[in-house]
């Protein structure tokens, strides 16, 4: 990748090309006041060099997308005060990057997603606003720290968590009560090893969008509060361990366009007024212990044990 010195260049992006090599470790002596770095969707290897966090000006670095491995220079996370956006996703990266002090400025996303991190995530607030967390497909463990939803809750709206994906991880335990944010759209914890009930404090998130805690150990009956949250579009609720009958609740939920319930351990029959989602039932197909019922752009993915 050659490179000139140029003081007044703020931005470079060169994403979605061909590129091949290394990071250039000198890039603060190229492009010393840059703001902007994005070198996305390339196919960049070796390590991040850790001579990225003397750009002490950066607001946005995108690496996503690349070759890259190795662990993320510390530097990332302590020097660089004015960064907004980070993302490096879809990498080879490892190590226990969310244990260490962070430091993304007054607001920040932050997409680790599809890369091999490990290790627990810290207690301590390590921002004051945090817009969109992303960090799925890791092999991250431990509890959710109350933090990434109560830096919302003394904020404007314009500053709280719009979206949190920590799915395909190995977080354990009860999914916190504290977990909650009035603005949050999308909240994505499927495919972890979570246990016990939905919280209560569920029935909260009425801004909700998407609802993904499909794939844990949770158990009990489906609450009937989740027919409460209006806005919801797609609800993931498959391949856990929840027992009882469909709360009718659920067919309060006219903007949904996916609710999945199967591979749990349902019983009775299915509520004859989900057919009001959505228009009329075109279409029913039925297997041993499967129903799917599709409602012009709504499908309803059931498994019942029918009670005769």
């Amino acid at each position: 990748m050659p490179l000139n010195r140029n003081p007044n260049t703020m931005s470079v992006d060169i994403s979605g090309n061909r590129i091949i090599g290394s990071i250039p470790r000198y890039m603060p002596k190229f492009f010393p006041h840059i703001t902007c770095l994005n070198l996305s969707i390339n196919s960049l290897d070796g390590v991040i060099p850790s001579s990225i966090g003397d750009l002490v000006e950066l607001y946005e670095l995108d690496l996503s997308h690349n070759k890259l491995s190795g662990e993320v220079p510390t530097g990332l996370f302590t020097n660089l005060s004015h960064l907004f956006v980070l993302n490096l996703s879809n990498n080879s990266l490892h190590g226990e990057v969310l244990e260490r002090n962070l430091n993304l400025g007054d607001k920040g996303r932050l997409q680790l997603d599809n890369n091999y991190f490990t290790g627990k995530i810290i207690d301590t607030i390590p921002w004051s606003i945090l817009q969109l967390l992303d960090i799925s497909n890791n092999f991250f463990t431990g509890s959710i720290p109350c933090w990434i939803s109560n830096i919302t809750t003394s904020f404007e709206p314009v500053g709280s968590l719009l979206f949190l994906d920590i799915s395909k991880n190995s977080f354990s335990g009860p999914i916190p009560s504290c977990l909650i944010s009035q603005s949050l759209e999308h909240l994505h914890l499927g495919s972890n090893k979570f246990t016990g009930s939905i919280p209560n404090s569920f029935g909260t998130l009425k801004n909700v969008l998407t609802l993904d805690i499909g794939n844990n150990y949770l158990s009990h009956m489906i609450p009937k509060f989740l027919g409460e949250l209006s806005s919801l579009r797609i609800l993931l609720l498959g391949k856990n361990n929840f027992s009882g009958s469909i709360p009718k609740q659920l067919c309060r939920l006219t903007n949904a366009s996916l609710i999945d319930l199967s591979n749990n351990f349902l019983s009775g029959s299915i509520p004859r007024c989900l057919q009001n989602i959505k228009g009329q039932v075109t279409k029913l197909s039925c297997t041993p212990g499967i129903y799917m019922v599709m409602i012009e752009m709504v499908v309803f993915h059931l498994t019942i044990i029918r009670v005769l």
